[in-house]
């Protein structure tokens, strides 16, 4: 991101200072993901989450001024936050507390993958492209379709968890 930002004639430290700040409003994502998944449920502001993620990315592919960053950094941010919530709250209510802990180990890292890829990858299509336009647009995709994918998820039904869980205590 922020040679991204360098590019469009952010300065070094600003472009730093705007990824702090996503770090910063992706707290306050957690909390209103936490607020909004007890209310809707997880899985839809799960699925919204990702889908602004990926609006997010592609404001990023397309700015040209410090306004626009600063709305990507706001709407990513947000999104980055209540996604990273609501993940974690999904993977309790699918797969319950007994391989909680588990899960998250084999879980955690593989989803570190894709953050350790993701620059590499814009940065080869900027080396190739002259531009991180491409990169940007293929990661929005790639966001937006964890929408896609929780479609596919079943969330049990609390009272089935309840009963589950009771059969494990005895």
């Amino acid at each position: 991101q922020i040679p991204a930002m360098v590019d469009i004639g952010i300065g070094e430290l600003a472009a730093a200072g705007i990824l702090s700040y996503t770090l910063v409003v992706a707290a306050v994502g957690r909390l209103i993901g936490g607020f909004l998944g007890d209310i809707v449920g997880p899985k839809k502001v799960t699925a919204v989450a990702f889908i602004c993620q990926g609006i997010a990315v592609v404001i990023l592919a397309f700015a040209t001024s410090l306004t626009e960053i600063m709305i990507f950094a706001t709407v990513f941010g947000i999104a980055f936050g209540t996604r990273g919530t609501m993940m974690t709250v999904l993977r309790a209510e699918v797969f319950g507390r007994q391989n909680f802990s588990r899960l998250a180990g084999w879980m955690d890292p593989v989803s570190s993958v894709s953050v350790f890829i993701s620059p590499i990858f814009a940065g080869l299509i900027y080396d190739s492209a002259g531009s991180y336009q491409t990169a940007f647009l293929v990661l929005a995709a790639v966001n937006a379709s964890g929408a896609l994918l929780l479609m596919g998820v079943h969330l049990p039904n609390r009272k089935e968890v309840e009963i589950e869980a009771e059969a494990h205590k005895e």
